[in-house]
């Protein structure tokens, strides 16, 4: 299998299909930290997961968004994809709401006001 990770159509596929990748981020002491995470991407290629608001992503993420995931643990295939990550809004919760993709990696009512949905906007993928 080969996916063209230049491609958000082709990544969110392949990003839905695997289904958790792991996030790395920094913490504001400077040190490396890294996440299993469940994950689902938008047809943009945007790349999205959800997270406890006490969870050290979280923080790591309001001080310094710069992220790397890595997607594909499974098989012999695997996709590194670096950007800026950003904490939705209600509007994105809307947006994501009206995706064809709705159910996959979607909050449930329960618990939504101590979670935080992180958006990942793709630079390089690798």
């Amino acid at each position: 299998m080969t996916i063209d990770a230049s491609s958000p159509p082709a990544l969110a596929r392949f990003v839905r299909d695997q289904r958790r990748g792991v996030v790395a981020t920094v913490s504001a002491a400077g040190h490396p930290e890294a996440a299993l995470v469940g994950l689902t991407a938008l047809d943009d290629g945007t790349l999205i997961f959800d997270s406890h608001q006490s969870f050290r992503k979280v923080a790591n993420l309001q001080a310094a968004s710069t992220v790397a995931v890595v997607v594909g643990l499974d098989g012999q295939v695997s996709v590194q994809v670096e950007g800026t990550a950003r904490i939705a809004v209600a509007p994105d919760e809307r947006r994501i709401q009206r995706s064809r993709h709705r159910g996959r990696g979607e909050v449930g009512r329960r618990g939504a006001r101590r979670l935080k949905r992180i958006h990942l906007s793709s630079g390089e993928p690798r």
